[in-house]
């Protein structure tokens, strides 16, 4: 598939119902949607009055935008029309996830972040803690996870009025994302080169992943209980997360490394800064 027309440097992309994704451009105040068998851009949301930072697929369909406008625009699925518009951020919408009952989580770069009814829009609880913006969310089960500037990562309970269960506290520059790893436990990735296995039950980091020459940008799992690490260095490292140690680096990149994906069963595909992807 090869979508078509002005596109510009895509920096998210989902897929939707009905044979429909989503894209979005950087330094851009929409989003396209596409049809997934031609390739053409079939309409566009238009409505943030800066650039759109997050997207995601709410449990109904519909797209939910955030943006550095500091609002969230929630979009009637199928058409390109704003359902709701949710304001209460102070920064701008940095990520954007969907928990488990149904419900939107939004972090931003105001520290903290808030959890709405997407059905009326209201905002039902705010979580404050973070020194610095989020950067990244995700979901742990009943939980929800925030990464932010502050170096940290924090797990919280997003139930009742919302509080937060664990700190994890180890890395010494930003943390950028994690992955899950099969056992439960989080694999961290940050920008002082170390990936961090952490418990998440006790909060502490069990195994400090040490050989990168540069930024962590990519990590993925691979299975067999390894992961697949890409860095600003050019190089990705396959890493055994029992034993921490580094069992193959791959070379042959020229750029930073970031993105890692498995593909089938056994394969592991790349793609670095100037567009190149190899296949291992």
């Amino acid at each position: 598939l090869t979508l078509t027309g002005d596109i510009g440097r895509i920096i998210f992309l989902l897929v939707l119902l009905d044979g429909l994704m989503a894209s979005v451009s950087r330094d851009n105040k929409t989003i396209k949607i596409w049809n997934s068998k031609s390739g053409q851009c079939n309409f566009i949301l238009a409505g943030h009055s800066d650039s759109v930072s997050s997207i995601c697929v709410l449990s109904d369909g519909r797209v939910a935008s955030g943006s550095e406008d500091k609002t969230i625009q929630i979009w009637k699925a199928g058409t390109d029309e704003c359902d709701l518009t949710l304001t209460g951020h102070n920064g701008g919408v940095s990520f954007l996830c969907t928990l488990e009952d149904g419900r939107l989580a939004s972090g931003s770069k105001d520290k903290t972040i808030k959890i709405w009814n997407s059905e009326n829009g209201n905002c039902v609880i705010t979580l404050t803690g973070h020194s610095e913006g989020i950067n990244f969310l995700f979901v742990l089960g009943h939980r929800l996870g925030s990464l932010s500037e502050d170096k940290t990562v924090k797990i919280w309970n997003t139930t009742g009025m919302g509080h937060c269960d664990l700190t994890l506290t180890g890395h010494s520059e930003m943390v950028i994302s994690l992955c899950v790893l099969w056992d439960g436990r989080l694999a961290t990735r940050s920008k002082d080169k170390t990936i961090k296995i952490w418990n998440t039950g006790t909060g502490q980091y069990e195994l400090n992943l040490t050989g990168h020459c540069g930024w962590v940008w990519s990590l993925c799992v691979i299975g067999n209980g390894r992961v697949a690490s890409g860095s600003r260095d050019w190089n990705i490292k396959i890493w055994n997360t029992e034993t921490g140690q580094c069992e193959l680096t791959l070379t042959g990149h020229s750029h930073s490394v970031r993105s890692l994906y498995v593909v089938g069963e056994s394969r592991l595909v790349s793609r670095d800064y100037d567009g190149s992807v190899f296949e291992w």
